[in-house]
């Protein structure tokens, strides 16, 4: 069995943390330093000591303000209104000293009554921490939590004192040099601090740096037994679970038996002394404790953990967080990366995951719950925690493993040349990783631990000679960290990285851009031959116009192009930004000249690139998850936006859906179809069934002319084994050549729109939510794929576009039906109290398109807006007295029309 080896502490009162699983002891007791704090801002070094403080802020005319709760200075300062999103101080300039005075009643039962420490689960960066005056220590990284013991130094009324250190002082030049230099930071020394690049990127986001307490501050009364260290390890192996725990005490009362249980199972345990406590062992294996899934291709059980020790003075009780069963592996050969689990190969697909507020770092609770929802929904099954970020939190990690979403866990280092030469630096960077990686134990979620985002990359394309010694902090030392505390987790030394350069999207893990940034064209996506690519389609995707996140453009009334501008993101040093991407896409799209568009038609401009990013991130994720496909997995960049305006976010920073996420849940439902245009060899029809039940019903598919007048259809019964899919040829499933891609062109094209409905009665078991309710011909849908053959712009027509309330349930959630009597494009549901389900879809005719929209956030009252892009006319709809309303809005956006206001 793999031991643990604990970390010796820092300081006599400061320590991190020891290097522990996840748990929670019964004898224990903990209260947050919630209430309020106050804290104020002082010039490097104004003040060393809290003895200072009163002089130092006479001196400088400063007072302190309050805050709620622990949190970092810049969401204090935002919160109350004394610095904007667009116009931030230099935080990382100033020294910032925090304050919190509380009661706690000494420590007066004795020596049975335990101990209490005072514990920080993330400080940023440079802190020194005085408790009733007496200087505990230093802390000294923002990914470590730290504890001081200060049962002795507690009294009836306490204070504790914070000093987040200036970093710009700490910022000079130091020996060695670095060997490149990163343009997206503004000073190569960061690499000396272990601290976030949230805040100091330019162009990604606001410049507002966390300072200060990012993750809670608390009191742990531990009374008993006090945990030194807990391994923790799962594993499924040949139908089985398997389970050991090795555990090491100290203190507390002396065990007279111990037990390990898990979910119904029960094994005892092996307990021996050591020198400070007991250690106890064992090893638990069931064949009744069902695999965890990522939630595509089946049920992610979690089972409950606990170690139970009765003593002379009673029971004690460690509860781990719940444990998960798989069987992961990762083939690396040959420069492929391809994930197994439980003996099945997934397609992998997700987003590099992002907190809305990058003040504060981590998601709160109810909006963590969202996003998981989002995510599902979206078919997500894989998350990235980026390199320039931070590591996940523990409810963040809890959540995917209760929600079935494996986690790609990067190491919190990114795009610099740090100094690994360095053995202090070297060893603080082990102690870190140590624990953090300690923290994953026993999670089925964590798939991957990687070194580094984009290290080696930056240093191959800054000349770095390739033949040259890689990193030996990523090659060799936090790699070593991370097969000690987590063998079976793989471990990766950067992304990207596989290749005979770094970059290279053919070989192990790439940041795939060519369709985005490198403006490819979206055939791309096949001919680049990417293995897996761990970051790719960047754009400034638009929000939706009834969000609040939106920002109107100049040309529209209100409009505010600047602060619309600085907010598109941008890579440091380019003289272009992700908005001219989109742009180009809009164009090579549909055929428009998006810059003249944008100043005469603003609101087509707008409507059009909605439409854009939907379209590049559908098709693209489609070509990647083909069977045929080199592509074993494509994580988008990034999940959600810090700021309205137009990020790169798939969901906007007010927590609503972009037209992004849209074509991304299509592209990835776990049941799903896709129609490709191969040229010369037809169009494919393609076939998913991620679930672990065969799915069966008739495919029909049926070429149209004008979008509406049927030319050509047959239909075939389709049966999809579980976890499988296949590809069709349409000419093969028509039974005759038809020139369905019109690549031969003998004459004109019969047909303009091919469209592929799979139907069954029992859809509504298999069905996703909004697909299952939909209908084609009276039957229920499954899934349907729609492709145009002469382009993605049809001319603007009357579809014959209609939509109305099914009805509104006891949640307010309401169910629209959408049909059209010709091919109505990329139909858009808006609604500013709601949001749909689906939306950015075409409709044919016959079909019946059922959307929900759900309740969301505060607006209340106004329409549901319908509207096509190939139909100038806009239905709107009043979900409380279900009228339609028809109107003209031209060939612009409904909502952003005045028709639109003056129906709201």
């Amino acid at each position: 069995m793999t031991t643990f080896a604990p970390t010796e502490p820092v300081a006599a009162r400061l320590r991190t943390r020891p290097a522990c699983a996840r748990h929670r002891v019964s004898t224990h007791e903990a209260s947050a330093l919630d209430g309020t704090w106050q804290f104020v801002g002082l010039e490097p070094d104004a003040a060393r000591t809290p003895d200072d403080l009163a002089q130092a802020l006479v001196a400088s005319g400063r007072s302190y303000r309050a805050m709620d709760g622990a949190m970092t200075v810049g969401a204090a300062l935002l919160g109350a209104g004394e610095i904007s999103l667009d116009a931030a101080p230099d935080l990382d300039a100033s020294d910032w000293w925090l304050r919190q005075r509380f009661i706690a009643a000494p420590s007066n039962e004795g020596a049975s009554s335990g101990n209490v420490w005072l514990v920080f689960e993330g400080l940023a960066t440079v802190v020194d921490i005085w408790l009733n005056g007496v200087h505990l220590g230093r802390a000294d990284d923002m990914f470590v939590a730290w504890e001081a013991e200060v049962t002795d130094l507690l009294r009836a009324e306490n204070e504790l004192v914070l000093c987040a250190r200036a970093l710009r002082p700490l910022l000079r030049p130091r020996r060695p040099r670095a060997r490149w230099k990163s343009r997206l930071v503004d000073s190569q020394e960061w690499r000396w601090l272990r601290t976030t690049q949230i805040g100091r990127m330019a162009g990604a986001g606001p410049r507002i740096a966390p300072v200060g307490p990012w993750r809670p501050v608390r009191l742990e009364h531990r009374r008993g037994a006090s945990v030194r260290a807990l391994w923790i390890a799962p594993s499924r192996v040949h139908d089985e679970s398997v389970l050991d725990v090795d555990l090491l005490l100290e203190r507390g009362p002396e065990p007279r038996t111990a037990f390990l249980t898990c979910g119904a199972e029960r094994e005892p345990m092996h307990v021996v002394r050591t020198g400070g406590g007991w250690r106890m062992m064992a090893s638990l294996r069931s064949a009744s404790l069902e695999p965890w899934w990522p939630h595509t291709h089946g049920e992610p059980a979690l089972h409950e953990c606990t170690v139970v020790i009765e003593h002379a003075e009673g029971q004690t009780v460690i509860e781990a967080e719940p444990v998960g069963f798989r069987e992961l592996s990762i083939r690396t050969e040959d420069g492929a990366f391809e994930v197994t689990v439980n003996g099945v190969q997934p397609f992998l697909r997700g987003s590099c995951f992002t907190p809305r507020d990058w003040t504060r770092l981590d998601c709160p609770e109810p909006e963590l719950e969202e996003e998981m929802r989002r995510l599902r929904d979206a078919g997500v099954n894989c998350i990235r925690s980026s390199g320039c970020f931070t590591y996940g939190s523990a409810a963040l990690l809890a959540a995917c493993a209760r929600h079935g979403i494996l986690v790609w866990q990067d190491l919190m280092f990114s795009v610099l040349d740090y100094p690994d030469g360095d053995a202090a630096f070297r060893a603080r960077c082990e102690r870190e990783v140590e624990q953090q990686l300690a923290l994953l134990q026993g999670s089925p979620c964590v798939m991957t631990i990687c070194g580094s985002a984009e290290v080696e990359q930056q240093a191959a394309m800054s000349g770095v000679p390739l033949d040259g010694p890689r990193h030996a902090l990523f090659q060799e030392h936090l790699a070593h960290v991370a097969r000690r505390v987590l063998p079976d987790v793989t471990y990766w030394p950067s992304t990207p990285w596989g290749g005979d350069v770094p970059f290279r999207v053919r070989a192990g893990t790439a940041h795939y851009f060519g369709v985005g940034a490198y403006r490819r064209p979206l055939h791309d996506a096949r001919l680049a031959g990417v293995r897996f690519t761990t970051e790719c389609l960047a754009f400034a995707h638009l929000p939706e116009p009834e969000s609040p996140a939106a920002i109107p453009l100049e040309s529209e009334a209100g409009g505010d192009y600047a602060r619309w501008k600085v907010r598109v993101p941008r890579d440091g040093g380019a003289c272009w930004d992700f908005e001219d991407i989109r742009d180009h896409y809009v164009a090579l799209l549909f055929g428009v000249d998006a810059v003249r568009l944008r100043a005469e038609e603003p609101a087509r401009y707008l409507a059009l690139g909605r439409a854009a990013s939907a379209i590049v991130i559908e098709r693209t994720l489609q070509e990647f998850r083909r069977r045929e496909s080199t592509c074993s997995g494509a994580l988008t960049w990034l999940w959600s936006d810090p700021w309205p305006g137009a990020g790169w976010g798939s969901i906007d920073v007010a927590g609503r859906p972009k037209s992004a996420w849209y074509g991304m849940r299509r592209a990835s439902r776990p049941i799903a179809l896709a129609l490709t245009n191969e040229g010369l060899d037809g169009v494919d029809l393609h076939v998913w069934n991620d679930t672990p039940s065969a799915v069966e019903g008739t495919l029909h598919v049926r070429l149209l002319r004008e979008g509406r007048d049927v030319a050509f259809a047959a239909s075939v019964p389709l049966l999809v084994p579980a976890r499988s899919g296949t590809t069709r040829t349409i000419d093969r499933l028509l039974g005759r050549f038809t020139d369905v891609a019109h690549a031969y062109r003998f004459g004109a094209s019969g047909h303009d729109v091919v469209h592929a409905v799979w139907m069954s009665d029992r859809a509504l078991a298999v069905g996703s939510r909004d697909v299952a309710h939909s209908r084609f011909g009276g039957v229920p849908i499954i899934d349907e794929a729609v492709l145009l053959v002469h382009g993605d712009l049809r001319p603007m027509t009357d579809t014959g576009l209609e939509a109305h309330v099914v009805g509104v349930d006891e949640r307010g959630v309401v169910d629209l039906s959408v049909s059209a009597a010709s091919l109505a494009q990329h139909v858009r549901i808006g609604s500013a109290g709601h949001v749909a389900s689906d939306s950015y879809f075409a409709i044919l005719p016959g079909v019946e398109r059922r959307v929900q929209l759900t309740p969301h956030g505060d607006a209340i009252g106004g329409p549901i807006v319908v509207q096509a892009l190939n139909d100038p006319r806009a239905l709107f709809i009043d979900p409380v007295r279900p009228i339609v309303h028809a109107q003209s809005v031209g060939t612009g956006d409904a909502f952003a029309s005045s028709a639109a206001r003056g129906a709201a």
